[in-house]
């Protein structure tokens, strides 16, 4: 298993465009924004600008706001970003300059056409048929053949990818990757085969997750970060087991130490395990994109939670400092401005409960201060001396707030401390009567769910025995 920190990308310091408009939204984009964010989330939005332009080269997503033409996002030798027009768009007289001396199919000419011709690639190809050969649920093979648009208006589109099979009424086709690839060749490819609602299937010679190439991660960071490399043993086992097989890379993300880590891990797989996604042209074995969002949702309730504990803890030191309690000899004045401030801070962290202009408003405190007294099993926020105090003055003055009161002493472990107070049995006859008038419907035992989203988050325990409709109630 390797591990590796997902990176964070970066602006070159010669950037030459730098006043670029989002063309959807008609505002300027801020650079530093756009760029420096996860490596993989750069790879993907300059995958989209190139998308978006090969679609319709009239809407492109970002264009450069002094002479209007459409741009991309170029990846310096150094893996830091610069935005420079489509090659296509180089003729329209901006006043900035960022063509370079050859033009990128030239480039493509002299890299990946070299490619073709190697040993290497035409070994890879060679596996790739044989592998299909050996799985009786494909039909033959077909290398270097023209795949032409089926489009009758698009007949003039064709590809011509290294091997092109069917299986199942899919269609497939497999490209090696050995050189450095243009993106546009990538995406116009993906957009080819989407088209044609066939499966564009990538396959490497070998992968190291520590040291990927640009035109790599073009590749696989919009398959789901999966990778699929095939060689002799590869092979092998196709024969053995009469199923197509690759070995698969992918990453296992989590975070630690607050950053986003990919642990990368390879298995043994066989095609015909693959999840399939023509309309957005992924072919992958582990779902990445899935699992990531799993986790993102985990770490933010992770972090809700623990935000929530805190302003919960805040919460109950306010409400028991003793100089701010009802029988205080505080002047009122401070008291309330000191209540104000903690109210504004418990609006900025989004609490939604009902704040009284006063903390000391009835019956606002009386029912906060029934409930930690029940939670903490001791009277909090009176003078009281023992719990069972406390349900008197419950069952006598709040009965509208029994339930959650009930609730709270039981869920947080009070009852016995208050078995072992009621020598006389007053509270086990009252619970009794309780019990009785809410199973009749007595209204004067009706609950109120004035302060439910109080309860709740002050008492998390019992927070779903509460009627989830009523939490809403403000």
């Amino acid at each position: 298993m390797t591990t590796v920190i997902s990176e964070i990308a970066e602006l070159t310091e010669t950037q030459k465009l730098t006043e670029i408009i989002d063309l959807d939204t008609g505002l300027s984009i801020d650079l530093q924004s756009f760029v420096c964010r996860h490596d993989r989330e750069v790879v993907k939005a300059r995958n989209e600008l190139r998308r978006r332009y090969l679609v319709d080269p009239e809407s492109p997503w970002l264009a450069c706001e002094l002479c209007g033409a459409a741009v991309q996002l170029v990846c310096h030798t150094d893996r830091k970003y610069y935005f420079r027009h489509m090659p296509e768009q180089e003729n329209r007289g901006c006043p900035v300059n960022t063509k370079n001396k050859l033009t990128p199919d030239q480039i493509l000419a002299a890299k990946y056409n070299g490619a073709k011709e190697s040993y290497a690639h035409q070994h890879l190809k060679e596996i790739v048929r044989d592998s299909i050969i050996a799985d009786p649920n494909f039909s033959s093979p077909r290398l270097e053949k023209i795949w032409r648009s089926s489009n009758f208006l698009e007949r003039a589109s064709w590809r011509k990818p290294d091997v092109q099979v069917e299986m199942n009424g899919r269609k497939f086709a497999f490209e090696i990757q050995l050189s450095t690839t243009f993106l546009s060749v990538i995406v116009e490819r993906r957009e080819f085969y989407r088209a044609e609602g066939g499966s564009l299937i990538w396959v490497f010679q070998s992968f190291d997750p520590s040291q990927t190439r640009r035109a790599e991660e073009d590749i696989f960071c919009n398959n789901n970060m999966n990778v699929f490399v095939v060689s002799d043993e590869t092979l092998l086992r196709s024969r053995n087991n009469k199923r197509f097989s690759v070995d698969c890379w992918y990453p296992v993300p989590s975070y630690k130490y607050g950053l986003l880590v990919n642990e990368w891990q390879s298995e043994k797989v066989f095609v015909d395990e693959l999840t399939f996604d023509v309309e957005d042209q992924r072919v992958y074995f582990f779902d990445y994109e899935s699992f990531l969002a799993d986790v993102e949702s985990k770490r933010a309730k992770e972090e809700t939670a623990q935000q929530l504990e805190k302003l919960r803890e805040r919460f109950e030191s306010f409400w028991f400092s003793e100089r701010l309690r009802y029988d205080s000899d505080t002047p009122h004045q401070e008291v309330k401005e000191e209540w104000s401030a903690f109210k504004r801070e418990l609006r900025a962290a989004r609490f939604l409960g009902i704040l009284p202009d006063s903390h000391w408003s009835p019956p606002f405190y009386s029912v906060i201060s029934l409930m930690l007294s029940a939670k903490y099993g001791k009277p909090v926020g009176y003078g009281f001396k023992t719990l069972l105090e406390v349900t008197n003055l419950a069952f006598t003055s709040y009965k509208k707030f029994l339930r959650p009161f009930g609730l709270a002493l039981h869920y947080y472990g009070a009852d016995k401390t208050l078995d072992e107070q009621d020598r006389k049995g007053t509270w086990r006859k009252r619970r009794e009567i309780i019990r009785n008038a809410m199973k009749e419907s007595n209204p004067e035992y009706k609950q109120s769910v004035e302060y439910n989203l109080s309860i709740a988050f002050l008492l998390p325990r019992i927070s779903d025995k509460l009627n989830p409709l009523n939490l809403n109630n403000r």
